[in-house]
């Protein structure tokens, strides 16, 4: 009976909750379902002119600071003037909503789990999440400091809205996309007092975002307002983007639009339908874009020798980069946060580092345009076949590659312990604009974790699903992990970061460089397969080799030792440890890797399937060996640790180990278990408690299997995988013939790794 009572309230109490806060947004307002923006040519579906009428406190600002009254405006910058607030009764309270709210609201936890602030926080502190709550009102702190200097002008005014407003446009946008999954999660559980606690949906938190953006009295493709639209404006006409209307004006127009539609069906924010999807990807564009006014007006001021507004923009825009390549951060942040002052003759070498970043903050050379002309040339973004770490694809795999930032910034977000958000980019991707399996326009890892075309990679794959009994191994593994689940719910931050991004880059990643190599396999040399598309057989290639190198290897040969992150990154890292790099500084292994890669696109031009079978079975033991070398460079890093230890290396130990237990289990299950005692965690025992050379004698076997030389191998502080076996020789047992390029586990090894490496 109860039961059946909620259902036929729900609609009342949802109805009533939601416009109790709208009528109390509203009293006082001129409207009262609706606001008019920007001459009409944006209506919202909630009243939230006083979100707008934040402008005129802008406004006054301004006139103070112009007539050098500092006092008067910090008072409206701390206690407000022109944005009313109401009780949950609709009667107006005598607090105002303040520019200084918009920055101190972070102190009650307003941002806690948004990916777009906790990145900022991540760079303020230098990427060390220790440091985060020192940096919280970063932006209210920069406008406090501003207003004390009495020679500073309207400087104060300009950073409240490039600081203050910006992040809480971009964390209204955060909080429809909370809102909305809070309702699917409700609906999911079928809990209705959690679905009338989601400020409709989101659609409240939306209405409020274009306001806060555009405010109070702006016109269309005008400089004459106080807010973001006019800061973009301005930053526009600076580099040529404004017919009239700002390009990023518009596009945040639009992503205003689109975010309103997905939320009027009204299936919106349920089970049934994707609007939450929706509402994330519009999220990631519309912060993209609003990169772009923040970065040219630190171009601008850089190029003015503006002190204060290059530290201020600098502040603004070079935390976000702190999600990028770690190297082109710290340069940036050595150069710009660390200093307190710009030094002329850097302003080439920050120029070039900035737009290094452009991709990872997803805009281009094009959306930033020409600095008054020709003062500051536009760029040119980087062709579609440019290298990756010295392979130079024949397609266009640019967007590939790029998924290793993703795993970049997941393993930030949780060592952060912003679970919810590294959770988002895991589900729905953010910085690979691939079409690769997406409803989206973004591919996610999850796709990668969870899709069939991984049983091409024919034995591992079979393996990998009878050891762990799923078919979605992976996935299992991080999403018990980011759920906190079993042992998981003790671990620390930094323990949770590493398991999680070490299983993407070597248990996700490995499995679909070597599902799409396979594919391209297939497409000449499947019998069943009449079309033989070359093009398409090359194009998977290509991926496949973007899985294995990713963008942040960079162009030139060999990579980068110190950013890379997936299995290219690996084999040079281990081929330092185990002393096998070559004289250009990386590892053998890559060059001969690299080599092939050459090797079997030609091949299957030639349509060649012999000879590129022959090559997948060369690839697959260059790929196999640096993840057993890994598991024993673990082993000794943690034998020393006690019961109970804290250190990171522990999950990424059993990361890494976990990627090759399910081979080993299926030659040698005995030999495995000595890899589960030594290398799982477990909070009640000593981690490697047999000893590093017990460990690398238990990878003897796939050593054995796969025909690696021990030489080849190699040993690290004194522990060798072959020290009590026959060194040299290799095992054929249980092989049986296969075709494919990747049965090479189940075909005679005829070749010794130390010829390849020659």
């Amino acid at each position: 009976m109860m039961k059946l009572l909620q259902f036929f309230l729900f609609p009342f109490v949802l109805f009533t909750k939601f416009t109790t806060r709208i009528d109390a947004a509203s009293n006082g307002s001129d409207d009262v379902t609706e606001t008019k923006l920007l001459d009409g040519s944006v209506v919202t579906r909630s009243p939230v002119k006083d979100q707008a009428n934040l402008a005129y406190d802008v406004r006054e600002m301004v006139e103070l600071l112009d007539s050098g009254n500092h006092a008067e405006a910090q008072e409206i910058y701390t206690l407000g003037k022109y944005s009313l607030q109401f009780d949950q009764y609709g009667n107006e309270i005598p607090q105002k909503r303040t520019l200084a709210s918009l920055s101190q609201n972070a102190l009650a936890g307003k941002f806690k789990n948004e990916m777009t602030y906790s990145f900022h926080l991540f760079g303020l502190s230098g990427k060390k999440s220790s440091k985060l709550n020192d940096h919280s009102t970063y932006a209210h702190d920069f406008v406090m400091e501003v207003l004390a200097d009495p020679n500073s002008g309207r400087i104060a005014a300009e950073a409240a809205v490039a600081l203050n407003l910006w992040m809480y446009v971009v964390h209204e946008m955060w909080d429809a996309v909370q809102d909305c999954l809070n309702a699917v999660e409700a609906d999911q559980t079928e809990s209705y007092l959690a679905l009338t606690n989601n400020q409709g949906k989101g659609v409240y938190a939306i209405d409020e975002a274009i306001a806060y953006y555009i405010g109070s009295d702006q016109q269309g493709g005008s400089g004459n307002g106080f807010s973001l639209y006019t800061l973009v404006q301005d930053a526009g006409d600076l580099f040529g983007k404004n017919s009239p209307e700002a390009e990023v004006n518009a596009a945040i127009k639009e992503f205003y639009f689109e975010a309103r539609t997905a939320m009027s069906f009204n299936d919106a924010c349920t089970t049934r339908s994707n609007t939450v999807e929706n509402l994330y990807s519009i999220t990631i564009k519309m912060v993209q874009k609003m990169y772009i006014p923040l970065v040219q007006m630190l171009i601008h001021s850089l190029r003015a020798e503006d002190g204060v507004r290059t530290q201020m923009y600098a502040y603004a825009i070079i935390p976000q980069i702190s999600q990028c390549k770690s190297d082109t951060f710290q340069s940036l942040k050595a150069l710009l946060l660390d200093r307190e002052e710009y030094f002329k003759a850097d302003f080439e070498k920050i120029i070039g580092l900035l737009q290094e970043s452009y991709p990872c903050l997803g805009i281009t050379c094009a959306d930033i345009g020409a600095y008054r002309t020709d003062e500051v040339a536009q760029c040119a973004d980087p062709p579609g076949k440019l290298p990756l770490a010295g392979y130079s694809p024949t397609s266009n795999v640019v967007e590939e590659s790029r998924i290793d930032l993703d795993i970049l910034q997941i393993r930030s977000l949780l060592l952060m312990n912003k679970v919810s958000a590294a959770d988002m980019i895991y589900r729905w991707g953010k910085n690979s604009q691939s079409s690769i399996g997406s409803n989206g326009p973004f591919l996610s890892l999850q796709y990668l974790a969870t899709t069939s075309m991984r049983s091409r990679v024919d034995p591992f794959y079979d393996q990998y699903v009878s050891y762990h009994d799923s078919e979605v191994y992976a996935d299992a593994m991080i999403r018990s992990a980011m759920e906190g689940a079993g042992k998981w719910k003790s671990v620390t931050t930094g323990q949770l970061s590493e398991f999680v991004s070490k299983t993407l880059q070597y248990q996700v990643m490995f499995i679909i460089a070597l599902a799409y190599l396979n594919e391209a396999y297939d497409e000449i040399c499947d019998e069943n397969n009449d079309k033989k598309d070359i093009d398409a057989a090359s194009h998977s290639w290509d991926i496949g080799a973007a899985f294995l190198i990713g963008s942040l290897e960079g162009h030139t040969e060999g990579g980068d030792m110190n950013n890379g992150l997936l299995h290219w990154n690996l084999v040079n890292n281990m081929a330092d440890k185990y002393d096998t790099l070559n004289s250009n500084g990386y590892a053998k292994a890559n060059s001969q890797l690299e080599d092939l890669l050459y090797a079997g696109k030609g091949e299957l031009r030639a349509y060649d399937c012999e000879d590129v079978e022959d090559i997948g079975r060369k690839m697959a033991t260059i790929i196999i060996m640096p993840i057993v070398q890994a598991v024993i460079a673990y082993a000794l890093q943690l034998e020393g640790q006690g019961i109970g230890s804290s250190s990171a290396d522990l999950a990424g130990g059993e990361a890494i180990a976990t990627a090759i237990l399910p081979i080993l289990a299926y030659y040698e299950p005995q030999t495995a278990e000595v890899l589960v005692r030594n290398m799982i965690m477990d909070k009640d025992t000593k981690p490697v408690i047999d000893g590093s050379q017990a460990v690398a004698n238990a990878l003897y076997p796939l050593i054995d299997q796969f025909g690696i030389e021990c030489k080849d191998m190699g040993d690290i502080s004194g522990v060798n995988a072959c020290s009590s076996s026959n060194t040299g020789s290799t095992s054929n047992a249980d092989i049986v013939g296969r075709s494919g390029i990747l049965a090479f586990l189940l075909i005679p090894l005829v070749f010794s790794i130390s010829h390849i490496m020659q």
